[in-house]
């Protein structure tokens, strides 16, 4: 039987899934509280006292997302039924499908989110936790099958992956629709750079 703090942790899992499902497919402005607790099954009273506000919620759903794509990708080096480049292909291939997915309303939330524009670093500090994990995993991997020069460091990826953050994080700051839609519609073409370019493709 299910303790209270066990059915605490199912409702709020439940509501945070249906609120991310929402953002992604809506957005952020266009989502309710009061669709996410009918589509959850609970009342706004219920939501409110698991997540305080919109924002607060939406901040969640940031992070989840972060914490589910690390979760995906380690998924994906872990499978010993595929090639490194295979495995490549894959992560490419999913972050390219992720990136079309997302509501243009909440992937402009996200990457404000990254920059603190909402008052808080949270969802960055989340992307830096698991960041050199999932990268030195990568890297070896690919170091082991000779598919990655073994004299390109890991700082130096590392480097160059904030260099990219950074710059979306930057572009974002200037608050300018046309280069944020500009940026988006090419992010699938940047990927390829990123993951191809490491494999010498």
């Amino acid at each position: 039987m299910a303790t209270n703090e066990e059915r605490k942790q199912k409702t709020s899992q439940k509501i945070l899934d249906v609120a991310t499902r929402c953002f992604m497919h809506h957005g952020v402005k266009a989502t309710s509280i009061a669709e996410i607790a009918k589509m959850a099954g609970v009342s706004q009273v219920t939501l409110y006292k698991h997540y305080k506000n919109k924002e607060t919620l939406a901040r969640a759903a940031v992070i989840k997302l972060i914490d589910d794509g690390y979760r995906q990708d380690l998924k994906i080096l872990a499978d010993t039924t595929l090639t490194f480049k295979e495995k490549m292909g894959r992560l490419m291939q999913q972050s390219i499908a992720i990136s079309k997915e997302i509501h243009p309303d909440f992937y402009q939330y996200i990457v404000r989110e990254f920059s603190g524009q909402h008052g808080t670093n949270d969802a960055m500090r989340a992307y830096e936790a698991q960041r050199g994990q999932f990268w030195g995993a990568l890297l070896q991997q690919g170091r082991d099958t000779g598919e990655i020069d073994s004299t390109i460091s890991n700082s130096a990826v590392l480097t160059y992956l904030e260099m990219f953050v950074q710059f979306f994080v930057a572009q974002s700051q200037k608050n300018d629709p046309v280069a944020e839609k500009k940026l988006r519609e090419i992010g699938p073409e940047l990927d390829q750079l990123f993951f191809y370019g490491l494999i010498g493709h």
